[in-house]
């Protein structure tokens, strides 16, 4: 099984076996901001990662989308800039 991360302004994507993950999930990490791929993408990766016991992996993957969803603000009920970065909107 593969995941596919769309490149950016483009028809290409950027197709990641799962069960040859790179052991360092930063590669994935810098390849998903770069693409602005959606939170799903990422969170299929970190699913992965887990799945296959590499638990600093999972963890690698989703701190990036944690600190993200820490930086909202809630009560002014703006957008937060960050989301773009992740190719999704605040809810």
């Amino acid at each position: 099984m593969s995941l596919l991360i769309p490149v950016k302004d483009s028809d290409e994507v950027v197709e990641v076996e799962v069960h040859s993950l790179p052991e360092d999930a930063n590669d994935i990490v810098e390849i998903l901001q770069a693409e602005l791929a959606p939170i799903d993408l990422w969170l299929r990766f970190a699913v992965e990662y887990y799945k296959q016991g590499h638990v600093e992996q999972f963890r690698t993957v989703l701190q990036p989308l944690l600190e993200l969803e820490a930086t909202r603000n809630y009560d002014e009920g703006e957008d937060n800039a960050l989301y773009a970065n992740f190719g999704s909107t605040p809810e």
